[in-house]
């Protein structure tokens, strides 16, 4: 980190940073600010300990706690563009410690995740109010494990568009974050072997960060068992060498296959609403939603540093 008084520069003397302009200035202190982490959440608990169990106050529990970026504590300017690139997400009480400030997020940049153990907490029942997690609103960017994505959700009658299948798993997320601007599928690279529809991270995984790359339009996604999809279209392959039962066997489809049918539930939604010639648009169907549809990106998760592959029996997914 540049000190934020002067610098040293080899050969050409040394020059202090506040004679630079304001905008230059605020570049480097922008630059130093992470880049893209994933918030991966490991679960929600209430804000306070004396409040009751039904309690909707809650809070974040991450897996990996990132650290605030050091710009911070440098100096006033610095920590003044990281207040405005950023904000703190999850404030709670942590005995005996007092308060816990949240975590520094970015929210055009990060990403909050939610696996399949985390698939309906967003979901509310009746008569129920929403979970509120302070800054939850203002996340842009959703993460759903390829596992959680639509698990717990029936496929459509032959009755029903394909738009009521996707809103009925996205609508949710709108209930809580209004501004998404992105739904983000992913795909962890290494999976057990048992059960590969449905296949988790091996143990421990979640310790190590994750790296995300993009995820080619040809990687094949285990998708729904056959008792799921009722009669496989002519596209599904059946997934070699998978010892189960007919019944259950698993499916591959593409990526870019999944990624357009979303897209096209999308479109479909949005010819419901009567705009069948008009272009997707934001703020559509509802006023209070400041994206919509939201963009649909795919990413397959490396755990850097990890070696639980060589412990654990898993599922590469083949990129190549």
């Amino acid at each position: 980190m540049m000190d934020p008084e002067s610098s040293t520069s080899q050969g050409t003397g040394s020059f202090r940073l506040r004679d630079l302009p304001l905008e230059i200035r605020e570049l480097i202190w922008e630059f130093a600010l992470p880049q893209c982490r994933v918030f991966h959440v490991k679960g929600m608990s209430r804000q306070r300990l004396w409040m009751p169990p039904d309690s909707r106050d809650m809070y974040f529990k991450f897996h990996i706690n990132h650290p605030p970026p050091v710009a911070l504590h440098v100096c006033s300017e610095a920590r003044t563009v990281a207040l405005r690139k950023g904000f703190f997400l999850s404030p709670h009480e942590a005995r005996p410690h007092g308060e816990h400030p949240g975590f520094w997020f970015n929210p055009d940049k990060d990403i909050l995740y939610l696996d399949r153990n985390q698939r309906t907490s967003f979901h509310v029942k009746p008569n129920q109010p929403r979970i509120r997690v302070a800054g939850w609103d203002r996340v842009l960017n959703v993460g759903l494990e390829w596992r959680a994505f639509f698990r717990d959700i029936p496929r459509p009658s032959q009755d029903e568009n394909i738009s009521n299948y996707w809103r009925a798993a996205i609508e949710p997320l709108y209930a809580y974050m209004p501004r998404m601007k992105t739904v983000n599928y992913i795909l962890p690279k290494a999976r057990h072997k048992g059960g590969v529809t449905w296949g988790r991270e091996p143990y421990g995984a979640q310790n190590f960060e994750p790296e995300l790359l993009p995820l080619q339009e040809d990687t094949p996604i285990p998708w729904e068992t056959h008792r799921n999809l009722g009669r496989p279209p002519p596209r599904v392959r059946l997934l070699a060498g998978i010892q189960m039962g007919a019944e259950h066997a698993a499916s591959l489809i593409t990526w870019s296959e999944v990624k357009r049918d979303i897209e096209k539930g999308f479109e479909e939604d949005d010819a419901v609403d009567g705009a069948e010639t008009e272009p997707a648009r934001e703020g559509s169907p509802s006023d209070d939603r400041d994206f919509y549809p939201p963009r649909i990106l795919g990413w397959l998760m490396v755990r850097v540093g990890a070696t639980f592959e060589h412990d654990n029996p898993v599922y590469h997914t083949d990129t190549s």
